[in-house]
C-alpha cells in the first residue's frame, strides 16, 4: 500500500512538471546540460573544449568534412560559461513565456529548434575551415524574439514600447559580450520574423488581444 502510495505522488508530481510551460523545461535541460559541461571540463566560469564540447558544439569542419549533422541542433543546448548561459536563459523565460502564451505550446517549441537550427546552418556560410566552435541557445531565442516583435508591435502602445526596449536590451547585451555568432542570430531572427507575419495573419490575431493586457 505504502508503495502504491508512493506511485501515486510520483505520478501526480510528473503530471504538474508535464504542465509547465514548455520555456522552463527548455530552461532545465540547458541547466542539466551545462552541469554536465561543468564536470567533463572542471570548470564552471569558462567551458574549455574538450570531447564534450567538441561532439556536441558546432565546428563547420565537423558538420560539413564529417558529416556530424547533429551539431545543428545539439549545440544550441550547449553554452561556453555561466555568464554565456545566465544571459541566455534569461532572455528565454521572459521572452518564452510571452510568446508560447501567444501561440501555445507546440508552436513554441517547433520555432525555437527551426530558429536555432536555421541559425547554425547560417553560421555553415563562414565555410568548412572557419577556425570557430560555436554554442548556445541565442540563435533561437532570436527566433522567439523576432516572432514576438511582430506579433506585438502595432497592437498597442504598450506592447509596441516594450518590444523596442528589449531590442535594444538584447542588441546591448549581445554587443558587449565576445565571440557573438552574428550569422546564428541573425538566421534566427530572420526565421522568427518570417513567422511571426505568417502567424500574425494566418492565426494569431484574437490570441493577441486577449492576452497582450497581461505584459
Amino acid at each position: 500500500m505504502d508503495l502504491y502510495l508512493i506511485y501515486l505522488k510520483l505520478r501526480m508530481h510528473m503530471r504538474r512538471l508535464s504542465q509547465l510551460p514548455a520555456t522552463v523545461h527548455l530552461i532545465v535541460l540547458n541547466v542539466i546540460i551545462f552541469v554536465i559541461e561543468c564536470i567533463t571540463s572542471m570548470s564552471v566560469i569558462y567551458i574549455r573544449v574538450n570531447w564534450f564540447v567538441r561532439l556536441f558544439a558546432l565546428s563547420n569542419y565537423y558538420v560539413l568534412v564529417k558529416g556530424w549533422i547533429w551539431q545543428l541542433l545539439t549545440s544550441m543546448f550547449l553554452h561556453f560559461g555561466i555568464l554565456h548561459l545566465f544571459f541566455n536563459m534569461f532572455f528565454l523565460f521572459i521572452l518564452g513565456i510571452r510568446l508560447e502564451k501567444l501561440i501555445g505550446r507546440r508552436r513554441f517549441l517547433l520555432l525555437y529548434i527551426v530558429a536555432g537550427v536555421v541559425g547554425n546552418l547560417f553560421t555553415l556560410l563562414w565555410g568548412p575551415y572557419a577556425p570557430i566552435i560555436s554554442a548556445g541557445a541565442s540563435g533561437a531565442i532570436f527566433g522567439v524574439f523576432g516572432a514576438l516583435v511582430i506579433l506585438s508591435v502595432g497592437y498597442s502602445y504598450a506592447t509596441t514600447v516594450q518590444a523596442l526596449m528589449w531590442a535594444f536590451l538584447i542588441f546591448l547585451i549581445n554587443s558587449i559580450m565576445p565571440g557573438v555568432n552574428i550569422l546564428a542570430h541573425l538566421g534566427g531572427l530572420l526565421t522568427g520574423l518570417l513567422y511571426g507575419y505568417h502567424a500574425r495573419k494566418r492565426f494569431i490575431r484574437p490570441v493577441v488581444i486577449a492576452y497582450h493586457y497581461y505584459y
